[in-house]
């Protein structure tokens, strides 16, 4: 690689708490580094990385999204949680989702919690619905094909992923990006998300979603209740979010970003 432009692209927890800073005698090496998220810009620049040298580069997401084939709701208010069940991810946050579901269940009987995805953490999920009395408002997808994903999104009422973001060292966790809620986005549908992590560039608190504290629970049922009362709220969110997001992460913003490879930092607007 000597006399080479290497440009390096990262991920997330990858490199966040130290991760890259062992390799920091090889940052006179690299031209440009390109994280998803100004949060991890900010893990990078914090161990050293020359700040001329972050650039940022998102995942993008096509907003031309097929219509709504099926009707999967009925009348129910429905959560919607896409991501993997693995041990690895216990930090996304449904866990914490369901325990506040046991608090707010009297207040919406009509509520169903969707959980899409597949893993090894699943039998823990379901132990936990049954122990915490919600059982019966919950519903397992497992795994479902891209193309069936759309009909989920445009039945659900409200996107929420709580993930925990933490910067230990010896076990660093949070979304590096989260591309989930800018899926959501492109259905309009109003997110919770954490207000920490490389989401906060997607999820901007009372502007286009709901933020919370991911550890508390509390406050991530306060935030569904207030979708659930509020039908405006949810509409104004969930067009905000479509606006930011279309505008900063579709993947018609390919050209830009690819741009900046060449000419600088891409700024979120």
């Amino acid at each position: 690689l000597l006399n080479k432009k290497i440009k390096l692209f990262v991920y997330g927890n990858d490199c966040w708490s130290g991760r890259i800073k062992k390799y920091q005698r090889f940052y006179s090496w690299i031209e440009a580094v390109y994280p998803p998220s100004t949060f991890t810009a900010d893990q990078l620049k914090a161990q050293g990385m020359p700040v001329h040298k972050v650039r940022l580069f998102p995942p993008l997401v096509e907003f031309s999204v097929p219509g709504k084939t099926k009707d999967l709701k009925g009348k129910k208010f429905v959560l919607l949680t896409v991501g993997r069940l693995s041990a690895q991810d216990q930090f996304k946050g449904q866990d914490k989702v369901i325990e506040a579901l046991n608090l707010i269940a009297s207040h919406i009987p009509n509520l169903e919690y969707w959980i899409v995805g597949k893993g090894e953490d699943r039998p823990r999920l379901e132990k936990l619905a049954k122990e915490s009395g919600v059982s019966s408002q919950i519903r397992f997808w497992g795994f479902v094909p891209a193309e069936e994903l759309p009909d989920l999104y445009w039945n659900a009422d409200v996107f929420i992923m709580p993930s925990e973001v933490s910067l230990l060292p010896a076990d660093p966790k949070g979304e590096g990006f989260g591309i989930v809620f800018v899926e959501a986005a492109a259905y309009r549908l109003p997110s919770i998300a954490p207000d920490r992590g490389g989401s906060t560039d997607v999820v901007i608190n009372n502007k286009n979603g709901i933020t919370v504290n991911p550890t508390e629970v509390k406050e991530i049922a306060q935030a569904i209740l207030q979708y659930y009362q509020d039908e405006q709220l949810r509409i104004k969110m969930g067009d905000m979010a479509y606006l930011h997001c279309k505008e900063n992460f579709s993947r018609e913003k390919l050209p830009y970003y690819m741009e900046s490879i060449t000419t600088g930092l891409g700024m979120i607007k």
